[in-house]
């Protein structure tokens, strides 16, 4: 079976808007990189002179798009490094010592 980003506490609800526009992003990255392919980085302007595509420019931006939006959805091998996937059949503490520690309730003094 397999499990959606928000079972596995890697997206909530406050992401959606972010993830949506991430994938609007690689859609028009996706758009102009065909248009790209097929008509070429570069047009002849009706004055004579070479141009960059506007296709290019577009896809150019998508990129850089995706990679702000990458950078704050926590997408990519650097920001992968610090997220904490937990299995929710499991205690979502197993494995951090200072949470399991910071649960156990306070011993008494055995002094007192």
């Amino acid at each position: 079976m397999q499990r959606t980003l928000a079972e596995m506490r890697l997206i909530s609800a406050v992401d959606y808007d972010l993830l949506a526009l991430y994938c609007d992003a690689w859609q028009e990255f996706a758009d102009c990189a065909k248009a790209v392919d097929s008509e070429g980085r570069y047009f002849t302007t009706d004055k004579g002179y070479i141009a960059v595509h506007p296709a290019k420019l577009a896809r150019d931006k998508a990129i850089e798009t995706i990679a702000r939006l990458g950078d704050r959805l926590g997408i990519g091998i650097n920001k992968r490094r610090g997220l904490k996937v937990v299995n929710p059949d499991e205690d979502e503490d197993a494995g951090d010592c200072a949470a399991q520690y910071a649960k156990k309730k306070p011993r008494r003094n055995a002094s007192r």
